[in-house]
């Protein structure tokens, strides 16, 4: 199996572990260990760290070398693009979901996070359900995200994996009859 296949499917198997690191984040409630959460985001953060070397490399075995410096920065574009598209939609999501629970239950009235900040300490224990049910939906549609990301990786992963048995198989017959 070449190289690029085996980077393209390490590739695949990060974002289903990020998917599955994310989980814990959809089942949040107001009791929810801070040690799982903190150490969630953490292996969250080194997969996601740990796969950016596998994709980078894949994308450069697969273009010409006059091409690399074009690659490598339409690849920067296009992480940096997602992320921030990403963390935009779900940011939108989360104040949607704060603000339909906490609805008019703050001292203030309002019912963003801004709310939250003269709340006393009883308070923040009431309003702590309908925050973590926020949190949790809003980690629903991450999961739902990450999901969508990796059936494209998997098909370009089998993509990869199909030419390389070409390539192997091209080997394998005589140069007489290749010709």
């Amino acid at each position: 199996m070449s190289a690029a296949a085996v980077t393209v499917t390490g590739a695949v198997t990060t974002l289903m572990t990020c998917d599955a690191v994310v989980l814990p984040f959809a089942f949040v409630t107001s009791t929810t260990s801070f040690v799982l959460l903190c150490g969630s985001s953490f292996v969250l953060g080194l997969g996601m760290g740990l796969s950016m070397m596998p994709t980078m490399t894949a994308a450069m075995q697969a273009v010409p070398a006059q091409a690399i410096a074009r690659t490598s920065t339409a690849m920067n574009i296009i992480r940096q693009s997602g992320a921030s598209i990403g963390t935009a939609i779900l940011a939108v999501i989360l104040t949607s979901q704060v603000s339909s629970r906490l609805g008019g239950a703050t001292p203030s009235g309002g019912s963003g996070f801004e709310a939250l900040q003269g709340m006393s300490a009883a308070q923040r224990a009431v309003a702590a359900v309908p925050l973590a049910d926020a949190f949790a939906s809003t980690f629903v549609w991450a999961v739902v995200l990450l999901t969508l990301a990796w059936l494209p990786a998997l098909a370009l992963a089998l993509c990869a994996m199909v030419a390389a048995c070409r390539w192997v198989s091209r080997r394998d017959v005589p140069l007489e009859a290749a010709q």
